[in-house]
């Protein structure tokens, strides 16, 4: 089987909800672009190859258009292709004109799944610190990405440092959950599974819904006004009950 492991990097917008900035990583946002995309291959050799890295649209590091040629050419030859939280990645790759109909393996659903209702972090670097992988490069971009500065923008060189060290990351993870699975084969069908439903979801998203935003608008009313009535209900509810005890209502407890 011809693996490929594939991380991208993408400019992403600041935006701002209800007083909160977070970065829009959609590929759907027209203000966005992909900046780069590593890979690395598992095709007749035993071990991964050296990482190949592409710079794709950046502010100050030219790409030339034999790059999507070079990836899609690797994505052809492919047979199962491997990421972190891969929906994301094939979702860019396929907003941005590249084609791929192969299999897929997402490393955080075989972790989701391994770890058998463990509540944990299954971000890539918490991962590499828990199963003492090669370290994720986060300090290299944290800085910038703390002052609201995109990878479009972060200079080339710490983006392909980091972007390199992502695909390393998860080369190592994906061996390792080879290897845990062989022990728990009985786990292998629901990875599968999940993993088939992929390009459902990224289908999915893709299409999208059209949405009324008068008749939400007003759903979002009609809920808001409930929501208080049953607020005011429980408290004079806790308030008969405990009398004038102090009470959280949001308590699990």
């Amino acid at each position: 089987m011809r693996i490929l492991c594939l991380d991208v990097e993408n400019g992403a917008e600041y935006k701002e909800y209800k007083g909160t900035k977070f970065l829009d990583l959609s590929p759907f946002n027209p203000n966005n672009q992909l900046v780069s995309i590593g890979l690395s291959y598992l095709y007749d050799n035993p071990t991964w190859n050296e990482v190949d890295y592409y710079c794709i649209n950046h502010s100050t590091k030219s790409s030339s258009h034999h790059n999507k040629t070079f990836i899609q050419n690797y994505l052809n030859k492919t047979d199962l292709l491997v990421g972190h939280y891969i929906k994301h990645d094939l979702k860019w790759l396929l907003e941005c004109g590249f084609t791929y109909e192969g299999k897929i393996y997402d490393t955080a659903i075989a972790e989701y799944v391994l770890q058998r209702g463990i509540k944990k972090s299954f971000k890539l670097a918490s991962l590499a610190e828990e199963h003492d992988l090669p370290r994720k490069k986060t300090d290299l971009i944290q800085p910038y990405l703390d002052a609201e500065i995109s990878f479009y923008d972060i200079p080339w060189d710490i983006v392909e440092e980091y972007g390199r060290g992502d695909v390393i990351t998860t080369c190592a993870l994906y061996d390792l959950q080879q290897e845990r699975l062989a022990e728990y084969s009985h786990l292998i069908p629901t990875v599968n599974m999940m993993n088939e439903f992929l390009p459902v979801l990224v289908e999915m998203e893709r299409n999208g819904v059209f949405i009324d935003e008068e008749a939400l608008n007003e759903v979002e009313r009609t809920y808001a006004e409930r929501l208080v009535d049953l607020d005011r209900f429980l408290i004079e509810g806790a308030v008969k009950v405990m009398g004038d005890v102090p009470m959280n209502l949001d308590s699990p407890d």
